[in-house]
């Protein structure tokens, strides 16, 4: 069989439908010929564009990722001051996880697929983390080394790192949580915007005080 004596646009289709049944079930639950039926494909057609589920599962992420959320780095203008990059790369992060951007109508898909992927690790997640995830958090510690200054030890940039990541996705994963604890939080939808302001200044006002003490004779 050749290329050419496929439908065109199934491949697309079959993306498309995969992208849908993964970020609504995840990996492991997700049945080739459930997206198969919604692509209106046959399973055959899976084995010749990506051989098999895991293949698939890949291509889908790696879709999104291109299509809903460009590497972070590509957003943020490097020849901004340290906390202006900074605010950027935290308002930009609270965007691509809480799924709602104007990059693309699918974005979604993105955010619920990474939940998934919280909730159930698949075999791909390491890879996940390692090829879109971990540039990220380089970034990040960058920044954060470049505002702490010269001789700052490693583990304060490992754990403020972490912290400023727990501020971003606190919400979203103990959102029922939350949403009892604290009664009258307003609902996540609208408040990207007053939550990237909150991480913002927090980390700010956080970080120049670690950089006063590291700063300080004996420290």
């Amino acid at each position: 069989m050749t290329k050419t004596n496929q439908p065109a646009g199934t491949k697309e289709k079959l993306l498309a439908a995969a992208a849908r049944v993964f970020s609504e079930k995840g990996f492991l639950a997700a049945t080739i010929r459930e997206i198969c039926q919604l692509a209106g494909a046959n399973v055959a057609a899976v084995n010749y564009h990506f051989g098999d589920k895991k293949s698939l599962y890949n291509a889908v992420v790696k879709k999104l990722f291109e299509e809903c959320a460009p590497q972070l780095e590509q957003r943020i203008d490097p020849d901004l001051p340290v906390e202006e990059r900074l605010a950027a790369f935290i308002r930009e992060s609270i965007e691509d996880f809480y799924g709602e951007s104007e990059l693309s109508d699918d974005h979604g898909q993105l955010a619920s697929l990474f939940h998934m992927e919280l909730a159930h690790p698949s075999e791909q997640w390491v890879r996940l983390i390692e090829e879109h995830f971990a540039p990220e958090s380089r970034l990040l510690r960058g920044m954060i080394r470049e505002m702490l200054g010269p001789g700052v030890p490693e583990e304060t940039v490992r754990q403020s790192c972490i912290s400023i990541y727990g501020m971003m996705t606190h919400h979203a994963l103990c959102w029922p949580i939350v949403s009892v604890v604290h009664s009258d939080h307003p609902e996540l939808s609208g408040y990207r915007d007053e939550l990237a302001r909150h991480v913002t200044r927090f980390t700010l006002a956080a970080l120049r005080g670690l950089a006063r003490e590291t700063s300080q004779p004996g420290n």
